[in-house]
């Protein structure tokens, strides 16, 4: 898969790793999902939080991302908007 030369929505630093977010309104196709993380992982990320906007976008992040490759998986991981804050707080580990 060719991936497009888009800037990561957001990108953090955290000591020594680099954290990408990716926000999915559950708008974007499949491929466009899968093009976005592809390529917040070709960027050197540590680690890519996709931020689901809606219960639709979550369901479909976690039906994809359960399709892909371990590698992949234990790279990714999905967050629900309202539970965002509460979640980056006390649970995100690089």
């Amino acid at each position: 898969m060719e991936t497009k030369k888009k800037a990561i929505d957001l990108v953090a630093y955290k000591e020594d790793k680099k954290i990408a977010f990716e926000i999915e309104t559950g708008k974007n196709s499949k491929d466009q999902i899968l093009e976005n993380i592809t390529k917040s992982l070709a960027s050197g990320v540590d680690k890519v939080y996709l931020l689901a906007t809606n219960e639709n976008a979550y369901h479909k992040l976690k039906k994809l991302l359960s399709q892909t490759d371990f590698a992949m998986q234990s790279r990714v991981s999905i967050v629900k908007d309202r539970k965002f804050d509460p979640y980056f707080r006390s649970r995100i580990s690089l």
